[in-house]
């Protein structure tokens, strides 16, 4: 007797209004989560297959770390042949990433500290989910070290 697993994804859609700007603010508005639970899908090819990779939308990456972390000898933008590899798959929601085994996700450690994360996907459409649902979901390696903050205060 096969016994199936079935996972279900707290995942909230929000259809925001025409003219929507989608800054860190009005997502976090739009959607009641901390300004620094908005995250963004930045996707990357390297010697091991294409990393997704979720961090704050206002921080930038630490590429240095990331490559050291993950023993890569170069991590590159994929070119648009590239991503026609992936497919047609919404690149900037990380939960449709995750179903292609090509493709690792990793979340940056910072974000593990929020229950609710929220990011916006192609489109205009914005999503919000619950941390577990996303590692779950996702499989996401968390690493820490990996972002910086956008702006030296």
């Amino acid at each position: 007797m096969k016994k199936t697993l079935e996972l279900t994804i707290n995942l909230e859609v929000y259809e925001p209004p025409e003219g929507f700007l989608a800054t860190p603010e009005a997502i976090s508005r739009a959607t009641g989560v901390n300004r620094d639970a908005v995250f963004c899908t930045t996707v990357f090819r390297g010697n091991g297959g294409f990393m997704a990779i979720l961090s704050g939308i206002d921080r930038r990456l630490n590429l240095k770390t990331l490559m050291n972390e993950l023993d890569n000898q170069w991590v590159t933008y994929p070119n648009k042949e590239e991503l026609k590899e992936l497919g047609r798959i919404d690149k900037d929601n990380p939960i449709a990433l995750a179903n292609d085994p090509r493709v690792t996700i990793i979340i940056d450690a910072l974000l593990l500290k929020h229950k609710e994360l929220a990011f916006q996907g192609s489109g205009r459409r914005l999503y919000k989910v619950e941390m577990s649902g996303l590692v779950i979901a996702t499989r996401a390696r968390p690493l820490g070290g990996i972002s910086l903050p956008t702006s030296w205060k």
